[in-house]
């Protein structure tokens, strides 16, 4: 149910706490979780096409968004605060690519070879291939 409820949740960071979620339940040999990994996937990509390796990345983005509106000193006061929260929070910090390669090879050594390629044939290939070329 997560995983089909996943695109109701529109906070970026929630949405990647919900996939590195999604990732470590990855990791085993329940038929169930392992038939939902077509969905997860699609998930996968979008957090890292969104926000790279790590949330902590995004902020040097964000530096200057306060003085095209004329808010310099607030959103300057702001984005320290952001910072420290990324910061002191080990699931933004944590890489998530790394994380998701991870838990993928995990699952494979858990399942085997033979098995864990039949889960992956039921991913729709344009996921599969987006999802290999951003882990690379």
């Amino acid at each position: 149910n997560w995983v089909e409820l996943s695109d109701d949740v529109s906070d970026v960071e929630r949405r990647r706490l919900l996939a590195l979620g999604f990732a470590a339940a990855a990791v085993t040999a329940n038929d169930g979780v392992l038939q939902a990994l077509p969905l997860m996937v699609p998930v996968w990509n979008e957090i890292m096409s969104d926000t790279g390796a790590s949330l902590v990345d995004r902020l040097d983005d964000d530096e200057d968004d306060g003085a095209a509106y004329g808010h310099s000193e607030v959103m300057v006061a702001e984005n320290e605060r952001r910072r420290r929260l990324l910061l002191a929070d080990p699931v933004h910090k944590l890489d998530a690519r790394r994380e998701f390669a991870r838990c993928m090879k995990e699952s494979e050594a858990l399942n085997g070879a033979d098995r864990f390629h039949a889960v992956l044939a039921q991913i729709d290939a344009r996921d599969l291939e987006d999802f290999r070329n951003q882990l690379s």
